[in-house]
């Protein structure tokens, strides 16, 4: 995305004042909302990687970038971003611009030390199914399943918060604990791919 397409969209969503972006060498954030209070918060924060899969000629690949401008549409009811594309990646045969506009719904985040709401709140080593589940990269569906299968252990990776005699369970996950399961288990996988089949 170009710095005129940039300034074609901030006129479209904030028509009533004259906006004008032409410093290229600067960097900017924006953000706009409907002049209405209808709208759902963002999940994603300014400066926040993110990453979205794309499917060019039937393969997959994940882009990754930072959150430098987002607006509320209200077409698709939803939040869309401007991301900076990292500039170390590349797709052969495939030209990358250095901006792509995302719909909330294909990203998810990607920790690192400028994610904003580490700073904002001080994460607890104990989070609830959804917010873990962002965390590790997974689904809370594939989250319980890994519990149901005994890939994560009840009183170290997870434990039930409910009240006593509740009957139904409010799980809580070790994020660093399941970290380190995952990675491990991920590290075992590609260690079997690589050593040879015994005769």
């Amino acid at each position: 995305m170009s710095f005129e397409d940039i300034n074609a969209l901030l006129r479209q969503t904030m028509p009533k004042k004259k906006v004008q972006f032409d410093n290229k060498q600067a960097c900017a954030w924006m953000i706009a909302i409907p002049m209405r209070a209808e709208f759902t918060q963002p999940m994603f924060h300014f400066g926040e990687r993110v990453k979205w899969l794309i499917t060019p000629n039937a393969s997959r690949f994940w882009l990754s970038g930072r959150v430098m401008g987002l607006w509320f549409s209200q077409g698709s009811e939803s939040w869309e971003y401007l991301i900076k594309l990292d500039p170390t990646q590349s797709l052969s045969g495939i030209e990358l611009d250095e901006t792509a506009i995302v719909e909330e719904i294909d990203l998810k985040l990607v920790n690192d030390s400028h994610a904003i709401r580490n700073s904002l709140v001080p994460v607890s080593d104990w989070q609830t199914t959804d917010l873990a589940a962002q965390s590790l990269g997974l689904s809370p569906d594939q989250l319980r399943n890994l519990r149901l299968r005994d890939f994560f252990k009840e009183g170290y990776h997870v434990r039930d918060t409910s009240v006593p005699n509740s009957r139904r369970p409010y799980w809580q996950w070790h994020i660093q604990r399941c970290e380190e399961t995952l990675e491990a288990s991920k590290k075992s996988r590609l260690q079997t791919k690589r050593s040879p089949k015994a005769l």
